[in-house]
């Protein structure tokens, strides 16, 4: 011991513990990040499942709406004492493809709409992943500078 202090090694070593503080410290908002991406996922699955069942629930809609829209042409069709051939028959045969292409839609939307939710929670659990590697790095690093600054403190006495 050669009774001197180097003060620019003691205000390393001291430099050195509070950023490792301050780095473990932010350890906790990184995991605090992680748990919200994680409840955000959660929330974008359990949107893909309720736009699929609504989704299904306008599918059987629209299949219903078209059976009554024919029913109705038929029935006038029939009151009225006409055939289904000819316009009547042109008639239904229209409101078939223009309800088939009303179902294809709803499908289509629904399925735009669940693959959106499905990349969205893909993504939150990206963050997640990474808030939490974020948070393991920040705390070895502050062990690390910690550790260093201590030496550098008992160093500044030697």
């Amino acid at each position: 011991m050669s009774g001197s202090v180097n003060f620019g090694e003691l205000g390393q070593g001291v430099g050195g513990i509070a950023g490792g503080i301050g780095s473990l410290m932010s350890v906790g908002g990184y995991n605090q990040s992680a748990g919200s991406y994680l409840g955000a996922a959660k929330i974008a699955g359990q949107n893909v499942q309720e736009t699929e069942a609504a989704t299904a629930l306008q599918e059987v809609q629209t299949k219903r709406a078209l059976y009554a829209s024919v029913g109705t042409a038929e029935a006038s069709a029939a009151a009225n004492g006409l055939q289904l051939s000819g316009s009547a028959s042109s008639i239904i045969r229209s409101s078939f493809l223009q309800g088939g292409l009303a179902e294809q839609q709803v499908a289509e939307k629904g399925q735009i709409q669940a693959t959106a939710y499905e990349q969205q929670q893909q993504a939150d659990y990206g963050a997640a992943s990474a808030a939490k590697s974020q948070a393991g790095a920040a705390g070895a690093s502050g062990i690390g500078s910690i550790i260093g600054g201590v030496i550098g403190i008992v160093a500044a006495f030697l």
